[in-house]
């Protein structure tokens, strides 16, 4: 904490790389340690009987900046009849290397991950993430001139689900109280590769008590755009811009995300609007599994 502070006074990270990586480290959220990863299980079992076994992709952001968030996503699949499992030898999705080119380590990570999940016997692979859960629903198209592979990427990718679609299917869901005003900001990869976007707003509108509002112009880009906010930050800070007032107009009280660069991108611009006081950044995981403790009768919560 002291030397994040250190660092910051002496902006360091601009001056070393540049202002996209310094408007990224100062969204960051306190991560969790090693030590909290390492001690989490294996296999969550699921409450009451068991309806699916799911296997969870903990991504790269996910697992280190927002490790509470997949830790909220276990809890409702749990709770909803899942029996979770993290599958050893999972790696990154390799959606950084695609997007960079470096073709042949984004197929080695297909390949890591393909193999990871098939071990786990699951009925589906879910991800908190928008642009990983998309990268892996393409292990088939990346791997589909490979004759060994090409079966199996098949077969994974059909297996693939993003947390609100699963969620979605899984239902009804006994929610509690969350009055508020609700608006969603859609991921590009989540909307436009996986073709979820009906998902996350049905499951806010579900909510007792909440008033969702359509955010204008919720399905273009936040400005995150995977390292286009690093390498692009001027024209990256001004989409942000647009998105933040757009996002005051609908009087929201909280902005609902369903993607790690897009919350990353999406708290930085609410503190630089002035909104943070008024505004909350939170992921639709994080929400649901708010509104079902809040189901529990007093005696019962966790």
């Amino acid at each position: 904490l002291h030397l994040s502070s250190l660092v910051r006074r002496l902006n360091l990270v601009e001056r070393i790389g540049g202002k996209g990586l310094a408007d990224l480290e100062r969204a960051l959220p306190p991560v969790a340690s090693p030590a909290q990863r390492a001690a989490r299980k294996r296999v969550y079992p699921a409450v009451g009987t068991r309806r699916y076994r799911v296997a969870f992709f903990l991504g790269c952001i996910s697992d280190i900046v927002f490790f509470e968030t997949n830790q909220s996503a276990i809890d409702v699949l749990t709770r909803l009849g899942c029996e979770v499992v993290l599958p050893a030898g999972q790696g990154c999705c390799g959606a950084v290397h695609a997007h960079a080119g470096e073709h042949a380590l984004a197929v080695e990570q297909a390949k890591r991950n393909i193999a990871a999940f098939e071990a786990s016997g699951c009925d589906f692979i879910v991800s908190t993430a928008g642009g990983c859960g998309a990268a892996l629903r393409e292990y088939d198209k990346l791997l589909a001139g490979d004759p060994e592979w090409a079966g199996r990427a098949r077969a994974f990718a059909s297996r693939c689900r993003d947390f609100s679609e699963l969620v979605e299917q899984l239902g009804p869901i006994p929610m509690g109280d969350m009055t508020g005003t609700y608006t969603f900001q859609d991921s590009c990869h989540l909307r436009n590769v996986q073709k979820v976007a009906a998902a996350p707003r049905n499951l806010l509108k579900s909510m007792p008590g909440a008033r969702f509002v359509e955010l204008p112009e919720a399905d273009r880009c936040c400005g995150a755009a995977g390292t286009y906010m690093i390498t692009q930050a001027p024209l990256s800070d001004r989409i942000l811009d647009d998105k933040c007032a757009k996002v005051a107009e609908t009087g929201a009280t909280t902005l609902v995300v369903a993607n790690p660069p897009c919350h990353l991108q999406m708290l930085e611009g609410i503190r630089r609007a002035g909104l943070a006081g008024r505004v909350r950044v939170r992921h639709i995981a994080d929400v649901i599994a708010e509104a079902m403790r809040k189901a529990e009768p007093a005696g019962e919560k966790a």
